[in-house]
């Protein structure tokens, strides 16, 4: 038995056995944050990226020999199917996943590879490793739909971006200043350098081919991330954010505890910051916990609040991984956060073809930031690239519809936010099993009356009348003195016969996989001696 805990931003806890996975809940006002872990081996798991259902990280839990970089593989996991998968095998370290939608990149040894974790289809993007060694290498790849982006590091210093659709390269900063952190979110590329000397953010366009600064301030502009039309990134210890729609620049935060590592999606930022707790489990001797800023609402929440440190967190709509010692201060775990989102439910989850489903939805006010106005109800067809609209939501924080299946099979539905540019599936998966009305069952058994008029006759051509009433739908045949089809349509019917000697008459009727049969016998009398 496991326990999960309900803990109130007042302080009041409450405590349940559950016979599942040990999930903490967090309450910010009327939110509930479910905390969960997502990996719990031995050794380290560290530097988890999260799209999806997909999260990725590197980990160590097969090279039991303390070194570094030391051998590290790439483990994925499923939160539909709540399943791991180790992606790489080989001995050597492959470091700083990135993931989008069902493709990760990676770097490994030298190089930069790709995994479509869909058809389990490896690419190797770069080729600097040679019998000698590594003369360059390929770092910190980031991937957003068909570009993946890397630094790669040799006598100069590249930006590069690899376009998956044409297997080519193109060089963004070339070899004069070294480009650190690089993220990517669709066409938009952000990055630090030093080219003035201190560490700077700019962004290059992949669409125009143009790169403008982002912050260039006296200060030390640090790890930028990107969602959207919003950068953020780190700056004397706090948050700041620029807007390329507004053309605008904001802080974000203001206190003087060290923050690290911002990441955004949407209206989302999160980082972690040192709460000097004063625990001894604390990370390069500071207690970090992991903090959330909505820019929708300008409120910030602390998702965190440990005896233990919380370290490089990564978002992705409601979800937020992270690394955490709360079981060593010297290796890591992974934990998910999952905040209050869309949900929908079904009236059924198995149904006949032909019925129909009720599929209902609940959406928070304001989720993710974004309005839902356009947000919609979509159905997949489990198996194939059918994808239908069921139910736009118009605004509705409740409400329900219709559905009727005109095929069999299992149909899979999902709440689908549509505030943003890029619409995304945000609630979990809802299926549904679609069967064939059952075969008819075998129906009754025939009826058969059959009979004659006399059953012993005297010899010299004297006669008997056969006569017989089945019921409708079945199928007559005559054998013995007889012979041939017979009518069988809920009538009595009557046929004469002469035997000249001693007869057996025989009626077969099927109907419904059953069959009845009759037989007469009709007695012909010898002829008298005298």
């Amino acid at each position: 038995m496991n326990k999960w805990t309900l803990v109130l931003w007042g302080g009041l806890v409450a405590t349940a056995l559950l016979e599942a996975v040990p999930s903490r809940l967090v309450a910010f006002g009327d939110d509930a944050v479910v905390i969960r872990p997502i990996s719990t081996a031995p050794h380290r798991q560290q530097f988890p990226q999260i799209s999806g259902d997909l999260i990725v990280w590197e980990d160590n839990r097969h090279d039991p020999v303390t070194r570094t970089p030391g051998i590290y593989d790439i483990f994925l996991y499923d939160l539909r199917t709540n399943t791991e998968r180790q992606l790489t095998t080989n001995s050597t370290w492959n470091h700083a996943p990135d993931i989008d939608g069902d493709r990760v990149v990676w770097q490994s040894g030298c190089d930069v590879y790709l995994d479509d974790v869909r058809t389990n289809t490896v690419q190797q993007l770069t080729h600097l490793a040679t019998k000698s060694g590594c003369p360059s290498y390929a770092e910190y790849p980031k991937i957003s739909g068909n570009s993946v982006v890397y630094v790669v590091t040799s006598s100069g210093n590249d930006l590069v971006a690899f376009d998956l659709t044409t297997n080519t390269e193109r060089r963004i900063v070339k070899g004069t200043v070294v480009p650190y952190f690089p993220a990517i979110d669709g066409d938009r590329i952000v990055w630090a350098d030093e080219r003035n000397g201190d560490r700077d953010i700019y962004l290059y366009d992949l669409k125009t081919n143009q790169e403008r600064p982002i912050a260039t301030g006296p200060a030390i502009q640090d790890t930028p991330a990107i969602s959207g039309d919003k950068v953020v990134w780190l700056e004397s210890h706090n948050i700041f954010l620029y807007d390329l729609a507004t053309g605008t620049q904001r802080q974000i935060t203001s206190r003087p505890n060290a923050k690290w590592n911002p990441h955004i999606w949407g209206n989302r930022i999160v980082w972690y910051e040192d709460s000097r707790d004063g625990d001894p489990k604390v990370y390069n001797g500071e207690n970090y916990d992991i903090y959330l800023y909505d820019l929708s609402t300008s409120t910030e929440r602390r998702i965190t609040a440990n005896p233990w440190a919380e370290v490089g967190p990564a978002i992705w709509q409601n979800r937020i991984v992270w690394q955490d010692y709360r079981n060593s201060p010297n290796e890591t775990d992974l934990y998910l956060a999952e905040l209050p989102g869309p949900t929908l439910g079904v009236s059924a989850t198995q149904l006949q073809l032909g019925k129909s489903i009720t599929v209902s939805w609940t959406a928070p006010p304001n989720h993710f930031g974004f309005a839902f106005r356009y947000d919609r109800i979509v159905m997949y067809v489990a198996g194939t690239d059918a994808v239908m609209d069921v139910r736009y939501t118009g605004g509705l924080v409740a409400g329900s519809t219709t559905f009727t299946p005109q095929n069999f099979g299992t149909y899979e539905f999902r709440y689908l936010l549509s505030g943003n540019s890029n619409p995304v599936a945000v609630s979990p998966v809802v299926a549904v099993g679609v069967k064939l009305p059952p075969p008819p069952g075998p129906g009754p058994a025939p009826t058969l009356s059959f009979v004659a008029t006399a059953t012993v006759l005297s010899p010299g051509g004297q006669f008997s009348t056969l006569r017989w009433t089945t019921s409708v739908g079945s199928s007559c045949t005559a054998s013995g003195g007889w012979a041939g089809s017979k009518l069988a349509d809920g009538s009595e019917h009557r046929e004469i016969v002469r035997p000249g000697t001693t007869t057996s008459y025989t009626l077969s009727c099927t109907a419904n996989g059953a069959t009845v049969k009759k037989t007469i016998v009709v007695i012909v009398l010898s002829s008298s001696p005298f």
